[in-house]
């Protein structure tokens, strides 16, 4: 085996088991957790999933004040 795709399904497995520890800290069963994980790795679900996860913007935190700027107001 190329050590590129070595490294390639290393990375793959390393982060099928963060998400799937993400899942399973939510209650679900390890073995469903891993299957959902498998699922959203998969070649074909990937690249939307991840353009989804991108689109996701941080919620203001309460007690966050929002910058206020001034354009020559002093």
């Amino acid at each position: 085996m190329d050590l590129k795709l070595a490294k390639d399904m290393d990375n793959r497995t390393d982060v099928l088991y963060y998400i799937a520890e993400i899942i399973e800290a939510q209650g679900v069963n390890e073995a469903v957790a891993e299957k959902i994980a498998e699922a959203i790795l998969d070649d074909s679900v990937r690249q939307e999933f991840s353009a989804k996860l991108k689109s996701v913007k941080d919620l203001p935190v309460e007690g966050d004040t929002p910058a206020i700027t001034t354009q020559g107001d002093v």
